[in-house]
């Protein structure tokens, strides 16, 4: 873009020397102000997203700046120095070129421009896409404007000096960033409450928008159902996303609270403080209830219970085999949650230092676990309690000789149970309405609720 603007800077340089010389300065300065400026603000304010990315200068905003800057400004001396000398005719060609060049650069990758996140974040699948993102486009909407404002009064400026052979300079920057989105925006399937039935004075109600997690969407629907009957309470606008797009919409305002099974990580947060210009918000969380990290098999497994010693080595891969624990033969197919996922991420404590076998398989969900245990006779998952209607619990023998239905979270202390949390995850302090639905998740009719879907609430917490 910035070679192209180089190349078009010489349709403004006819004429005599000295009105040559005066209309190269006047087209610097106005790419120079146009330019430098909305250039800046994006990679100051949006360093995660900015008109190109570079993976190895993430988190470094200084150093990408600079370097930028450099690139981009160079590239318009180097364009305008290219062609000059050439007829307007050969400008226009040149110019025709590298709008194609741009523009099958810009498309072929689209999704490196099209969605908005850190590079944690796109490996988790969990940014959001550019026109979903209200603040950045109005960063955009707003440079885009100072941008061909000054490059239009420069393109003015010329013509009254007489010094620009051809109005294609005034169009030169629409032609190459003319490309917008064109990818179908699919959004995450909302589920909204029904009105109620007998309205009284008519009167605006704000409805609690919450991002749930997939795994955490039961427990929620039951909160708030029972919760809407018990007192009336409206029941929230749910939206159902993977964790990492949960968080995403609530730093960026499209919800007030997400509920899911981790608390946000190091590049969500660094996310949601935001990075320079632009301050966003704190995250804040707490924890609503638990449940229990467990071993599925298949129902037709024969092997009912397994010491938690034997359980440590099928998870890290030296039990290979079903027939080194009893009388079942067949290689164990381990199963799991990706390396974000939150039983994933609670098992490491249990693994203590161990690495997962090398042969396991991840899968998006907990869901996804049981479904691949529920077809592979051999299949061992690792999940939660909450999600294990299709197969069968594996009871786990503690060193002090009795059989639980969950690991533990050291060797040595059988009685304590390894646990994901529920996290209420929040921009800020708890609006009253978020307060209400937590201290009724915390209640005595919350707490039934909890049990009834494998959970342990702490009413003290």
């Amino acid at each position: 873009m910035c070679l192209g603007f180089g190349v078009a800077a010489n349709l403004g340089a006819s004429g005599g020397r000295a009105l040559k010389a005066e209309a190269e300065k006047l087209s610097r300065n106005g790419f120079l102000a146009s330019w430098v400026p909305f250039s800046t603000a994006l990679l100051l304010a949006w360093p995660d997203w900015s008109w190109w990315y570079w993976e190895p200068v993430e988190g470094r905003v200084g150093v990408a700046l600079v370097l930028a800057l450099f690139l981009e400004v160079g590239a318009f001396f180097l364009g305008r120095r290219a062609a000059r000398g050439l007829s307007p005719a050969a400008i226009g060609r040149v110019m025709l070129a590298l709008a194609l060049i741009y523009v099958v650069l810009l498309v072929y990758p689209w999704q490196w421009y099209s969605y908005v996140g850190t590079t944690e974040q796109f490996r988790a699948g969990a940014t959001v896409r550019l026109w979903q993102h209200i603040p950045l486009l109005v960063t955009l909407v707003v440079g885009a404007t100072w941008m061909f404002s000054i490059l239009g009064l420069t393109v003015a400026k010329l013509w009254k000096m007489g010094a620009v052979s051809m109005t294609m300079l005034a169009f030169a920057p629409l032609l190459l960033s003319g490309c917008g989105p064109s990818s179908e925006d699919v959004l995450a399937g909302r589920v909204r409450s029904a009105p109620p039935e007998n309205f009284g004075p008519v009167q605006q109600v704000d409805v609690l928008k919450l991002a749930i997690s997939h795994d955490a969407e039961t427990i929620v629907r039951g909160w708030v159902t029972a919760r809407h009957h018990d007192s009336g309470a409206a029941i929230p606008d749910l939206s159902v996303r993977d964790e990492g797009q949960a968080i995403t919409a609530l730093v960026d305002g499209r919800v007030d609270a997400a509920i899911l099974h981790r608390p946000p990580n190091d590049a969500e947060e660094s996310y949601s403080r935001g990075d320079g210009l632009v301050a966003r918000t704190t995250l804040i969380w707490e924890s609503m209830a638990r449940c229990a990290v467990v071993l599925m098999v298949h129902p037709e497994n024969p092997i009912t219970t397994v010491p938690v010693d034997r359980a440590l080595e099928m998870l890290s891969g030296e039990v290979r085999d079903w027939a080194q624990l009893g009388s079942y033969e067949g290689q164990v197919q381990l199963y799991a949650g990706e390396r974000s996922a939150s039983s994933y991420v609670a098992a490491e404590v249990f693994l203590d230092g161990l690495s997962f076998s090398e042969r396991l398989q991840t899968m998006p969900s907990d869901k996804g676990v049981v479904r691949a245990v529920a077809t592979d006779p051999l299949g061992l998952g690792l999940g939660s309690a909450t999600n294990t209607g299709e197969v069968r619990v594996l009871g786990i023998k503690g060193t002090d000789g009795r059989r639980r239905m969950f690991l533990p979270r050291e060797m040595g202390s059988p009685e304590s149970m390894l646990a994901r949390e529920l996290y209420l995850i929040t921009r800020g302090k708890l609006s009253p309405e978020l307060k209400g639905l937590r201290d009724y998740a915390m209640s005595k009719a919350g707490v039934a609720i909890a049990e009834l879907n494998s959970y342990v609430v702490e009413q003290a917490r």
